[in-house]
């Protein structure tokens, strides 16, 4: 069972094994892959260290402790305090159904956000002011979306008190429809800056840069969206590395 499963909440006891297989086995499958990878003939020293390297951090990622440190578990639960931990866990279930499809309400206003973003930067490199006034009118749907999934938060929180997973879920919900909202008021000005530019004369270069720089931060916005889909922390943080780049480009 996982968060993939949907489950309310997941504990697991200190001395769990957070894995799909063994860790000899495991590793050995992962020694295999990699010699493959190399080509050749490997000493049998080397395959042994890398063996035991392998078998070192496949250990360590199946420690609970790692998976509470992502989130994969709400909580490492004391054997002798199980059927207690258990039964606080199914009252809160039974009393609490199901929360609403918030991250299908976020996925459809970022799927908006990511479209208009992409279209304002269009607008301005192709002097379309028709499509950065179309953009500009566009950004009332965002506020409104942002609003409506926001009410739905705060109603869950005031007649529910979630907790664990659930209340981590509606927290981001929250925090990230924030943001989705900034980015489409920014999106909003690009549209209006399309629409006046599109009247001025236009470089030989056509707004390159802002060309560049318009597709990385699309990609980032569908990155992160994605990631939120399917809750992958990996995906999430390599998005977060990617603003770096960002930056550099922007100065």
């Amino acid at each position: 069972c996982g968060k993939a499963y949907g489950a309310r909440f997941l504990f697991a006891w200190p001395s769990a094994a957070i894995a799909v297989m063994g860790g000899e086995q495991a590793s050995r499958t992962l020694l295999g892959i990699q010699l493959k990878n190399r080509g050749g003939e490997v000493p049998e020293a080397e395959q042994r260290a890398l063996l035991a390297s392998i078998q070192q951090r496949y250990e360590a990622a199946m420690d609970p402790r790692n998976a509470a440190a992502h989130l994969w578990v709400d909580a490492l639960v004391d054997p002798a305090a199980t059927r207690e931990v258990l039964s606080r866990a199914l009252a809160a279930a039974a009393g609490n159904p199901e929360l609403p499809p918030f991250r299908t309400g976020v996925l459809q206003m970022g799927g908006l956000v990511e479209q208009q973003l992409q279209n304002g930067v269009k607008a301005i490199v192709g002097g379309d002011s028709r499509l950065g006034e179309e953009v500009a009118r566009q950004d009332h749907k965002v506020n409104a979306m942002e609003v409506a999934i926001d009410e739905d938060c705060s109603r869950v929180l005031a007649t529910r008190a979630p907790t664990a997973s659930d209340l981590r879920l509606i927290v981001a919900v929250i925090k990230t429809i924030t943001d989705l909202e900034r980015i489409g008021d920014e999106t909003e000005k690009l549209g209006h800056a399309a629409a006046r530019l599109s009247k001025s004369d236009r470089t030989a270069d056509r707004y390159r840069e802002l060309k560049h720089i318009g597709e990385l931060v699309a990609e980032m916005v569908h990155g992160a969206l994605d990631a939120f889909a399917r809750l992958d922390t990996e995906a999430a943080l390599s998005v977060a590395r990617r603003d770096r780049v960002i930056d550099e480009e922007y100065e």
